[in-house]
C-alpha cells in the first residue's frame, strides 16, 4: 500500500520546485518510474510544472481537468507505457477537485506497485480559505507537511498568507481563482494585472487594515482574522 502525502504552504514556498525533484528520480528498467499530474486549471504554465523563477519546468504526463478521473488517467499511462510506477507527483493540488483527491487516496491504498501520491499546493487563498482540493487533501491524507516560506515584506520565516494585488494594490474581495500574472481588460478598457505576495501574519493584518482605512471593500472573513471584527 502507498501514502497519499500532502504538501502545503504559500506562494514562494518552493512547491513546483520540489515537485520536479519528486518528478525527476532515476528510471527503472528504461522506463519512467514517475507519472506527473497538474490541472488544467492551472492555465499560466500550459501543461507544464514551471518553478516562479522561470529557470525550470517539466512537460506534465497528465493535464487534468476537472471532469477526468486520475485513476483512469493513471491506468492508461501504465497500460500504454509497461512501467513500473513508484509514485504519482500532482503539482497544484488546491485546484483539484475533492473527488478526484479521493481518487488519488484510493489509487495509493490499492495500487499494486505500492506507489506514493505526493502532492504540492496552497493550503488557502487570498482570502485565507481554503481551497476545496487542499480541504479534502486535509481530511484524507496519510500525511501532512507545511512548507514555509519568507515574507515578502518584513522576511519573517513564517510567510502563510497570500496577499492578492490588482495593479499594484492590495485587494481583499474577489473571485478565489485568480492566476498570478493573468490580465483582464474592464469595460471601459482599463488594463489589470493581478499578482501576489507572500506575507507573514503581522504584515497581511497591516495591509487589510490599510485598505479598510481607505474605504475598499474587505471580506468579512478577513476583517475578523485581521481583528477588526469583534462579536459581541
Amino acid at each position: 500500500m502507498g501514502e497519499l502525502i500532502a504538501n502545503m504552504g504559500a506562494m514562494n514556498s518552493s512547491k513546483s520546485l520540489l515537485a520536479m525533484v519528486e518528478a525527476y528520480q532515476p528510471q527503472e528498467g528504461g522506463k519512467a518510474s514517475t507519472i506527473l499530474v497538474k490541472p488544467y486549471t492551472d492555465t499560466k504554465s500550459m501543461g507544464k510544472i514551471v518553478t516562479r523563477f522561470g529557470a525550470q519546468e517539466k512537460q506534465v504526463d497528465i493535464d487534468l481537468t476537472d471532469e477526468m478521473s486520475p485513476l483512469d488517467e493513471i491506468e492508461r499511462i501504465r497500460c500504454l507505457s509497461g512501467l513500473v510506477l513508484r509514485k504519482v507527483v500532482v503539482d497544484e493540488a488546491q485546484f483539484m477537485q475533492p473527488w478526484q483527491i479521493d481518487e488519488f487516496r484510493e489509487f495509493a491504498d490499492s495500487n499494486k506497485d505500492d506507489a506514493d501520491v505526493v502532492t504540492f499546493g496552497l493550503r488557502t487563498d487570498f482570502l485565507v480559505r481554503l481551497f476545496p482540493g487542499s480541504q479534502r487533501l486535509l481530511e484524507v491524507a496519510h500525511e501532512v507537511r507545511i512548507l514555509q516560506a519568507d515574507c515578502y515584506h518584513c522576511g519573517a520565516k513564517d510567510a502563510n498568507f497570500n496577499a492578492r494585488l490588482e495593479n499594484d494594490e492590495f485587494v481583499f474581495w474577489g473571485a478565489q481563482n485568480q492566476v498570478d500574472g493573468s490580465k483582464v481588460e474592464t469595460e471601459d478598457k482599463e488594463v489589470i494585472v493581478t499578482t501576489y505576495e507572500t506575507l507573514c501574519k503581522e504584515c497581511y493584518s497591516a495591509q487589510v487594515k490599510e485598505s479598510a482605512l481607505a474605504g475598499n471593500v474587505i471580506d468579512e472573513s478577513v476583517l475578523s482574522f485581521a481583528g477588526l471584527l469583534r462579536r459581541t
